[in-house]
C-alpha cells in the first residue's frame, strides 16, 4: 500500500481494504478517477469496487474498507472524507511526503465519524 502511494506522489492515491472481521489481510490498489485536482481528492470507479468485492470472495475475505493518501497536508479527515464515507467500512488516511508518512483509521457509525485505532504489522 505504502509503495503504491508513493507512486502516485503527489497525487492522492487510492485502494481498497481486504480482510475478514477487523482485519486487513491485503490491499488492492485502485486508479484515482477523479476529474478534479487529484493532488487534493480522489474517486474510485464503481466498476473498481466491483472488481474489489469479486477480488475479496474469490479470496475468502470482503472488502473492509478504502485508503488513500494526503499528499503534503498532514493526517486528517476532511470535510469531503466525512461527505463521502460509507457507514461501516474503514477508512485509512496516509500522509505522505517526501519525509515520510504516517496514518490514521476513521469509521462512519450511525452517522458519526470515529477515529479508529490501527496496528499495522509486516511489510
Amino acid at each position: 500500500m505504502i509503495e503504491h502511494l508513493k507512486s502516485t506522489y503527489p497525487e492522492e492515491g487510492c485502494g481498497f481494504l481486504i480482510g475478514k472481521e477487523n482485519t486487513v489481510f491485503t490491499t488492492l490498489p485502485a486508479e484515482n478517477k477523479a476529474k478534479g485536482d487529484r493532488r487534493r481528492t480522489y474517486e474510485i470507479a464503481p466498476e473498481d469496487f466491483v472488481k474489489a468485492e469479486k477480488f475479496a470472495r474469490s479470496s475468502k475475505f470482503e472488502v473492509l474498507g478504502f485508503y488513500h493518501s494526503h499528499p503534503d497536508v498532514g493526517l486528517y479527515f476532511s470535510k469531503k472524507d466525512e461527505e463521502d464515507a460509507w457507514e461501516g467500512y474503514f477508512y485509512l488516511v496516509v500522509s505522505i511526503d517526501k519525509e515520510g508518512w504516517e496514518c490514521g483509521c476513521w469509521m462512519k457509525k450511525k452517522d458519526t465519524i470515529e477515529k479508529i485505532k490501527v496496528e499495522i504489522k509486516g511489510g
